[in-house]
């Protein structure tokens, strides 16, 4: 809860309480009511800093390249053959991935680019069952 939901749910109290009633029995009142709180700060947010200037194109850095553990689970379909690229057909690749995955609770993981499936993929195991426990992750 936030600071400002504490407080109003300390001033609701002592407004059903009656602002006397902890003093009247010797009890120890609490310090942090809306009377004595001090008032909520905003930190500034940082001004970036341009980092081109006009009419100049800014160029990115190439990201490196996504690693995971090895029990995570998630396969990259570019490890069976997938390019991505837009032009190859990529519908084997893919087939044969999900083919030696579905049933096993994996994760076929498919890093940027445009895949190209040039016909319908079936989620059957290598033996031709069909089989339901395979996610397809994006980049």
């Amino acid at each position: 809860m936030s600071r400002i939901g504490v407080l109003l749910a300390v001033a609701l109290v002592a407004l059903a309480c009656g602002p006397s009633d902890a003093a009247d029995r010797g009890e120890a009142t609490n310090a942090n009511t809306i009377d004595n709180a001090p008032p909520p700060t905003l930190a500034a947010s940082p001004t970036p800093s341009p980092t081109t200037t006009p009419g100049e194109v800014e160029t990115l850095e190439p990201t490196p390249p996504l690693e995971f553990p090895d029990d995570a689970g998630l396969i990259d379909v570019t490890s069976y053959g997938a390019v991505g690229d837009g032009t190859t057909d990529d519908t084997e690749a893919l087939q044969l991935a999900i083919a030696e995955n579905v049933g096993r609770h994996r994760i076929l993981f498919f890093p940027p680019g445009t895949y190209l499936v040039n016909d319908s993929l079936e989620w059957r195991n290598a033996e031709g069952e069909w089989q339901p426990y395979l996610t397809l992750q994006g980049a």
